[in-house]
């Protein structure tokens, strides 16, 4: 069974998520994708970088995307760590494609993929994830 996950960003720490997520790997093919907007809005803010949204998505400008860049990379790292010897794809939503880093959405990247997977799921701290995912069918929301 290949299955997809979507978590948010608030949640790469929490046990039960990441326990949830290595009963799921013992037995099928998982893929996950992470999210990491909060984190992310709260290191923009630090720096004073201007970022706004448009249906969904953030907007910045080139300092922004290191700042979305170099969150994201800390994020996948921390999921590397704690579901290392598991068979779990990673997928990030920024990414750094020949010296230019591109930000998406989790949400949107779930979307664009989503119909290559037997079972669907999103782990997530609030309702906010429902415009981008809103025409998917099957997908079993657990929020925390």
């Amino acid at each position: 069974m290949k299955i997809l996950i979507k978590v948010s960003g608030d949640l790469i720490d929490n046990i039960k998520v990441i326990e949830k997520i290595r009963e799921l790997a013992k037995n099928s093919s998982v893929t996950l994708i992470h999210g990491a907007g909060t984190r992310i809005s709260n290191e923009l803010d630090n720096a004073g970088v201007p970022y706004e949204f448009k249906n969904g998505i953030r907007h910045t400008c080139d300092e922004g995307l290191k700042i979305c860049f170099d969150e994201s990379c800390r994020i996948r790292t921390t999921i590397e760590k704690v579901l290392e010897g598991y068979d779990v794809e990673i997928i990030s939503p920024c990414i750094n494609k020949d010296g230019k880093i591109i930000n998406l959405n989790a949400e949107e990247i779930f979307r664009n993929i989503h119909k290559d997977f037997d079972e669907k799921i999103i782990f997530t701290i609030s309702d906010r994830e429902k415009p981008l995912i809103g025409g998917i069918k099957d997908i079993r929301i657990i929020r925390m």
